[in-house]
């Protein structure tokens, strides 16, 4: 095999470089084995001597001896770096950090705080020429041991473990409740075959007791018979005797009387055979199966049904975010309820028509619109950022509820006419017939959630098809908002607003005298409940875990009989509607 690397051609110079460069990198090799093998001095290795390093550089990533460290303290260029000992680099040699440009292999020197990213002196110059923020490396690095970053970062790790030990004590939980429901289930699997054994023992006792008295019964019988033929046959037989020796040995006389007297005795036992050959029996003895035995192996073609459920295990990830005050990007938490303030910004245009508002929503747009359920309108109401009505948009019937549906359209649900309509662009371009009344809804996950009758909330997907079904707490449902794998509902006549999981397992229920008739609700970035009393005639805030909560709004604000309420997301502002009164203002959230 040539090596490529050896210039040509061949020298004793070129050929003892090679050598140098080959010990070089063995030296190299050594450096970055585990922590258990030794560390070499990188500038001796490169003089072809193999020495034990002392120390470590952070910056130069490469090993000194003691001859060597001090060389490297007192170069200009080196003098600031920073050495550990080598006990101190076997605790981070795991520990991996890029300080070289992956695209031009060169050093970082400097970085970029609008992409959040270091750069070496060929990325500046390129990708980066025109970025106004990019400063030097060791500039935005000062006293990053001390920053919150790290802290941020212990935090996040350590709340991650304990979301860890979170989940693993959950799972042997499971795990210990598995094991024992199966231990359950064996053993009521066992003992019921044993019930059902005994009991089969016990019938089969019963049916060998009948067998052996009804056979015991016919052989009594048949004995009699048996006795009275033999009995029969005995006495014929003297008979038969008694002529012969007549005719055989007696005169005329004795045999003209004793045959007479002979006819007698054989027409008596002739009499007594016919008697017991009319009261003879003949037995036939059979099993005659319960019906129910026959169809018991033909319908029972198992011992019973393992039956599974599965459900959401309500396991939850309490996220917590890196924070990142050195690139100057905002950090989620959990906001203080108590810290929550409404600024009125507008009161939307006030129209003299009949109004019965159920639901509302804000588009990405900025535009508002309106569910107006009465009976003699069947469109729901467009107004702008402005406030200002625009155009009602025609629906098939009078509006209940109204949501989001997808990224440019929304969906209306017709309540008793037992369709949803499918609106884009201000046409309804599909209905969904659904065959059941509708009410509250929402959407998630491709999927339409509909409040319907008897506490149920139905899942439909885009065709109408029915999906799936979740059973909620109480006997209605008036209006939901989803998060994540998380359903929120209010249900009014119970004065109550419930969080459940997607297969309606409880998380926590509010249930307090400062909320009264909760109508519609809608979720903050925080989990955060809006919800309107419409008896209490306010808007109440509760918290993510429902443990508290705060008034917002009151009927000193104008509202009266507040029914609908859409916070936006993207720009933290919430609408909040009357039913009747046509009062609706839009508020900033801060």
């Amino acid at each position: 095999m040539v090596c490529t690397s050896l210039p040509q051609p061949l020298t004793i110079q070129t050929i003892q470089s090679f050598i140098v460069e080959s010990t070089i990198n063995d030296c190299n090799q050594h450096r970055y084995r585990t922590m258990s093998t030794l560390v070499f001095c990188g500038p001796c290795c490169y003089d072809n001597k193999t020495v034990q390093a002392n120390t470590w550089c952070v910056e130069c990533e490469e090993g000194f001896c003691s001859d060597c460290e001090k060389v490297h303290r007192a170069t200009k260029f080196s003098r600031g770096h920073h050495l550990i000992s080598i006990d101190n680099y076997r605790n981070i040699q795991t520990v991996t950090v890029d300080q070289t440009c992956n695209q031009h292999s060169k050093k970082f020197d400097w970085f970029c705080k609008s992409h959040d990213e270091p750069l070496c002196k060929a990325c500046v110059s390129s990708e980066h020429k025109i970025c106004p923020d990019v400063v030097p490396l060791e500039d935005v690095a000062i006293n990053a041991k001390h920053s919150t970053v790290i802290q941020d970062l212990e935090d996040t790790i350590n709340r991650s473990l304990q979301n860890i030990e979170d989940f693993i004590r959950d799972r042997n939980t499971v795990h210990q409740s598995i094991q024992t429901k199966r231990r359950d289930i064996e053993k009521t699997i066992y003992d019921t075959r044993e019930k059902v054994v005994r009991y089969f023992d016990e019938l089969q006792q019963r049916l060998l007791q009948e067998l052996s008295s009804i056979s015991d019964e016919c052989l009594s019988e048949s004995s009699k018979d048996l006795n009275n033929f033999e009995n029969a046959q005995k006495n014929l037989v003297k008979l038969k005797e008694q002529t012969l020796k007549l005719k055989e040995f007696v005169s005329d006389l004795h045999v003209f009387l004793g045959t007479r007297q002979v006819y007698k005795d054989v027409d008596e036992e002739i009499k007594s055979i016919k008697l017991a050959t009319s009261r003879s029996m003949s037995y036939h003895i059979e099993l005659d199966f319960h019906p129910n035995i026959d169809n018991l192996f033909k319908q029972i073609d198992q011992f019973g049904q393992i039956k599974l459920k599965k459900r959401e295990s309500g396991l939850l990830l309490y996220d917590a975010k890196i924070g990142q005050a050195q690139i100057q990007k905002s950090r989620l938490e959990e906001r203080c309820i108590q810290d929550v303030v409404l600024q009125l910004n507008i009161n939307l245009q006030k129209l003299d028509v009949y109004k019965f508002v159920y639901g509302c929503v804000i588009l990405p747009n900025g535009h508002i619109l309106m569910a107006n359920s009465h009976t003699k309108r069947n469109h729901i109401q467009e107004y702008n950022a402005l406030g200002e009505h625009t155009r009602n948009i025609t629906t098939s019937f009078p509006s209940i509820d109204i949501a989001l549906y997808g990224s440019d359209g929304v969906a209306v649900s017709c309540g008793n006419n037992k369709r949803i309509d499918l609106i884009k662009n201000g046409c309804v371009e599909k209905t969904l017939e659904l065959g059941f009344e509708c009410f509250g809804l929402a959407y998630n996950d491709g999927k339409l959630y509909v409040a319907g009758r008897n506490g149920k909330i139905l899942l439909i997907d885009p065709s109408g098809k029915k999906v799936g079904e979740v059973k909620c707490k109480g006997i209605k449902v008036q209006n939901i908002a989803t998060s994540g794998k998380r359903i929120y509902y209010t249900n009014p006549s119970l004065h109550t607003v419930h969080c459940c999981t997607m297969d309606g397992t409880e998380i926590w229920t509010f249930n307090d005298d400062s909320l009264r008739y909760p109508t519609d609700l809608s979720l903050d970035n925080y989990q955060n409940v809006f919800v309107v009393g419409r008896d209490s005639n306010n808007l109440v805030l509760i918290q993510h875990d429902g443990k508290a909560s705060k008034i917002l709004l009151n009927k000193d604000n104008g509202f009266s009989e507040p029914n609908a309420v859409y916070y936006n997301k993207e720009n933290n502002s919430l609408l909040v509607c009357d039913r009747y009164s046509g009062n609706a203002a839009l508020y900033n959230v801060v």
